[in-house]
């Protein structure tokens, strides 16, 4: 049976500027600047710009020693300029624990900075499995790591 659990963040960043970032971010090494820790490598086997990328995330030493070196491969299923909203799912590799896990991300304009509701759909191999609770660390992660370079790099996005 498929559960979810939700998650929000409040960005520094305003909501076009963190936008652009994310979908940079979802076709490209951009998070292999903004968090080497937590992604050792990415590598694009197919598309490149959205929605049908297929790519194979390498985790780093940054999210604990069950996990570096471990390969995940992705699916884009959804970037969507009108909602502000990107969705992926993990097709190969990842936790074990997991028999399918979809990642949801929604951006909207909070002032100057924006709000980041992370939605993650998840299948437990069993009832006794827990909740993938270690994906709220790696997106707290991503999110501060994301403000701090979009601060500092705001030209690169422009």
């Amino acid at each position: 049976m498929t559960s979810e659990y939700k998650a929000s963040y409040v960005s520094a960043l305003p909501l076009d500027l963190a936008w652009k970032m994310a979908k940079q971010a979802s076709c490209d090494k951009l998070l292999l600047k903004v968090l080497p820790t937590y992604f050792a490598s990415i590598e694009v086997l197919e598309g490149g710009a959205g929605v049908g990328t297929v790519r194979v995330v390498t985790l780093g030493e940054g999210v604990g020693p069950q996990g570096a070196g471990q390969k995940v491969k992705e699916h884009v299923d959804v970037v969507d300029d009108a909602t502000h909203t990107i969705s992926y799912a993990v097709v190969e590799g990842g936790d074990p624990r997991y028999t399918s896990v979809r990642f949801t991300i929604k951006f909207s304009a909070a002032g100057e900075s924006s709000t980041i509701d992370w939605t993650v759909n998840y299948t437990p191999i069993d009832a006794s499995v827990p909740p993938p609770d270690h994906y709220k660390g790696m997106a707290e992660a991503v999110n501060k790591a994301m403000d701090t370079y979009g601060k500092e790099h705001t030209a690169e996005f422009a």
